[in-house]
């Protein structure tokens, strides 16, 4: 930010007058070179000489910096060059407060505006962090079932051949017992 930029209006006005007549000072000697100089170009004069702004606490006003009216620049004593100084960088702290100030209430008004934003995106945050989480432990609960059923088909195949063989040990022990019954039965019969 330039110091220019801080000024009040009424400094502004006394500023704007002095490029005045800078610039009519300016037409003068460079008519013939440059032309005519208008109101148009006092942005462009304003930008140059905006530099060379300088305060004089005796006078209580701003002044060009080469061209300070009664004397010149080097006459200006350090102290008043100090106290320019000072007062730029005390007008630059009070501008600075302004915008710590400004930015704060910005912030809290923000934080107003977007609180039922940021509560709610943390609400659904804590909501896909539990879904995420459930289907986790779904997945492995999944796994957990697919091996007890792979398991489970096993053993039921397994036992299921063992039961038919001991059916078939018992079928064949049947039939021999009952082809032994009939030959005892006819041997038997024979007797009687």
């Amino acid at each position: 930010m330039d110091k220019i930029d801080i000024l009040t209006e009424e400094e502004r006005s006394i500023a704007n007058k002095i490029i005045l007549e800078e610039m009519v000072m300016i037409q003068d000697q460079h008519q013939m070179e440059e032309g005519n100089l208008s109101l148009v170009n006092i942005p462009f004069l304003w930008n140059e000489v905006k530099k060379e702004i300088i305060y004089i606490p005796k006078e209580k006003r701003y002044d060009i910096k080469f061209y300070v009216r009664f004397y010149h620049i080097n006459e200006v004593k350090d102290h008043e060059k100090f106290d320019h100084k000072n007062q730029v960088f005390e007008i630059g702290a009070k501008y600075i407060e302004k915008e710590e100030l400004y930015c704060k209430k910005m912030e809290e008004k923000a934080n107003l505006l977007t609180a039922g934003y940021i509560k709610r995106f943390n609400s659904l945050i804590e909501s896909y962090n539990n879904y995420k989480k459930e289907i986790e432990e779904l997945k492995r609960l999944k796994v957990v079932f697919e091996t007890l059923y792979e398991q489970e088909k096993n053993s039921i195949t397994n036992r299921k051949n063992e039961l038919e063989k001991e059916l078939n040990i018992f079928k064949e022990k049947e039939r021999k017992l009952q082809r032994t019954y009939k030959r005892l039965k006819e041997k038997l019969s024979n007797l009687v």
